[in-house]
């Protein structure tokens, strides 16, 4: 099912030197790369589609984010030890260059007699958002498997504040449907539609299986960025302010194995 995400996106002058030192800076090198600085992307009716055969899965549980300690890829991640209930909102938070706060924690709790399985992803997307620099980004429609990315998780602590999670030991288990990269002063992005998040390590059996969703930053910044090259020639119904809404086309997956 496709769930609408709304990401606002704006921009404010503070000062008429502001506007002055933005003007001279596209004057000089046409860089938009301040626009990435006052963005954020809020989401929410985004309760993430986990299917699975009955026989493999007793149940799933989505914890909200509560703190994050940042120390680059040490960060300390700790989700709220109450699931987040049945009728409400299960969603990322909101991305901002202000707040780390975002990540949503899923909890797949296995059938006593499944000794293994794995988790995959699939996305119904054609292809990255962006194809090529003419590509046009509207208010309306964008793809979300481009900017998200998935972690499992091999150690989670749970304490009396909820479950604590290591940035050092996630770091190497990311998922990702889009790739984007920088090489010769151009960005080059790839995509694949389906992608493995996890799998039972040999000889070890799974109670419980933990799958951290967060925004994948580099390839967001590319994507805002391209937007506000857009607002500037006009190739766009996006204005500064408003939100752009991004469709939730991706499904995870559990199966044996």
């Amino acid at each position: 099912m496709k769930k609408h995400i709304d990401a606002r996106i704006g921009i404010i002058f503070i000062s008429l030197t502001l506007i002055l030192s933005i003007f001279a800076l596209l004057l000089l090198n046409g860089s938009v790369a301040w626009f990435a600085e006052n963005k954020d992307l809020d989401v929410y009716n985004m309760t993430v589609s986990v299917k699975s055969p009955t026989q493999i899965v007793e149940s799933v549980e989505y914890y909200p984010i509560s703190s994050v300690s940042l120390s680059g890829d040490n960060n300390i991640y700790t989700f709220s030890s109450t699931p987040i209930a049945e009728n409400e909102n299960k969603a990322l938070g909101t991305f901002s260059t202000l707040i780390a706060e975002r990540q949503l924690l899923v909890k797949i709790n296995l059938k006593p007699e499944i000794t293994g399985a794995r988790v995959v992803a699939h996305s119904y997307a054609d292809s990255y958002m962006i194809e090529n620099e003419d590509t046009v980004i509207n208010k309306d429609g964008n793809s979300l498997s481009s900017v998200v990315e998935f972690y499992s998780i091999p150690d989670v602590a749970k304490t009396s504040e909820g479950y604590v999670i290591s940035g050092e030991s996630i770091k190497d288990t990311v998922a990702r449907f889009s790739d984007v990269s920088g090489s010769y002063g151009k960005i080059t992005a790839s995509f694949s539609p389906s992608i493995d998040i996890y799998s039972t390590p040999q000889g070890q059996t799974d109670n419980a299986i933990f799958i951290v969703i967060d925004y994948y930053e580099d390839s967001l910044n590319y994507v805002m960025d391209h937007v506000s090259n857009l607002m500037i020639d006009g190739s766009t119904d996006v204005v500064s302010g408003e939100k752009i809404n991004f469709i939730c086309d991706f499904e995870i997956l559990v199966v044996e194995g």
